[in-house]
C-alpha cells in the first residue's frame, strides 16, 4: 500500500488529447469528494469550453469532448477543492483533401 500521507493528496495529472482530437482526458486522484470545474480558454484567453463535474474520492478520468475547437493551443483551467491547475494542449487539424467545391457544397447541405 502506499503512504498514508501521499494518499490523501490530491493529484492532477497532464492531460492526454484523443488520438482523434474529439476528446481530452485528465487524470486525478481525489482524497475526498469534490465538484470539479474545467474552463478552457483558447490561446488568448478566449473561454471555449466549460464543464462542471462531481467526482467521488479516488481515481478519478475526467474526459471532455473537444472536437468543436479548431486548431491550436489551449489551456485548461481545473479547479478542485479550491486549488487551481493548469494544463496546456495543442490540436493538431489534418488537412482536408476536399476541393474549394466540395466543402461549399457540403457546407449547404
Amino acid at each position: 500500500m502506499g503512504n498514508p500521507s501521499e494518499m490523501n493528496k490530491l493529484i492532477v495529472g497532464e492531460i492526454v488529447l484523443t488520438p482523434n482530437y474529439l476528446n481530452i482526458q485528465i487524470s486525478c486522484f481525489l482524497p475526498e469528494p469534490a465538484n470539479v470545474t474545467v474552463i478552457i480558454q483558447d490561446n488568448i484567453g478566449r473561454p471555449r469550453c466549460d464543464e462542471r463535474f462531481l467526482l467521488s474520492e479516488g481515481h478519478q478520468l475526467i474526459d471532455i469532448d473537444v472536437s468543436h475547437l479548431g486548431q491550436g493551443t489551449y489551456n485548461a483551467w481545473i479547479d478542485i477543492l479550491g486549488q487551481t491547475f493548469i494544463r496546456s494542449f495543442y490540436i493538431e487539424k489534418k488537412k482536408s483533401n476536399e476541393s474549394w467545391y466540395d466543402k461549399v457544397r457540403n457546407f449547404f447541405d
